[in-house]
């Protein structure tokens, strides 16, 4: 099998398991609080992080430690806006609000690190929101909820996080970055 074939296999299965996510998160949502629901959720993917880069984490260092505790709060404040946003609106919605960090990216590049986007990415920007308008009218009227309001925040979040990630993960060692991160997240839970 050629290399594209298996990139493009690799990216749809990574679509279809973080579309299929929201519909998983909502449903657990009916038995689960949220704090208690991300809380379970990161302890034990913290907990066995932590377990299968043992070594890495016994010698972490404090730059890596400082960083992954910022970045975590950040990626908890996400999480938090998005599962208590998604509680509120639909699944398709909250799917597709969150999906705007991508195009985000480059606007947030552009504005804070002087990054300029390309054509493509600022075209992405007006067609995303445009489709946001189109889910979000309902019988003629403009319908946003509290919902969509938190999961955009949480879109917004987790732009400044990606942009943030892609500075400081070249800083330190992006495997003991990305644990703290995740035990924060549960922890605060």
């Amino acid at each position: 099998m050629k290399k594209q074939i298996k990139a493009d296999l690799a990216l749809l299965f990574v679509t279809i398991g973080w579309g299929s996510s929201f519909l998983l998160t909502k449903n657990a949502l009916n038995d689960l609080e949220t704090f208690n629901f991300l809380g379970i959720r990161f302890l034990i993917a913290g907990a066995l992080s932590f377990l299968i880069f043992f070594n890495k984490m016994i010698k972490i260092d404090k730059k890596t430690l400082t960083i992954g505790f910022f970045m975590g709060i950040l990626l908890y404040l996400h999480y938090v806006l998005q599962t208590i946003g998604i509680t509120i609106t639909t699944v398709s919605k909250s799917a597709f609000i969150t999906g705007i960090n991508v195009v985000l990216v480059p606007v947030f590049s552009a504005l804070f690190i002087k990054k300029v986007p390309k054509r493509s990415a600022v075209l992405g920007v007006v067609f995303a929101f445009l489709g946001m308008s189109l889910l979000t009218l309902n019988t003629g009227k403009f319908d946003i909820n509290w919902g969509d309001l938190l999961t955009l925040m949480c879109a917004v979040v987790f732009a400044f996080y990606i942009i943030l990630v892609g500075k400081y993960t070249l800083q330190v060692d992006s495997i003991s970055f990305a644990v703290v991160q995740i035990l924060v997240v549960g922890v605060l839970s």
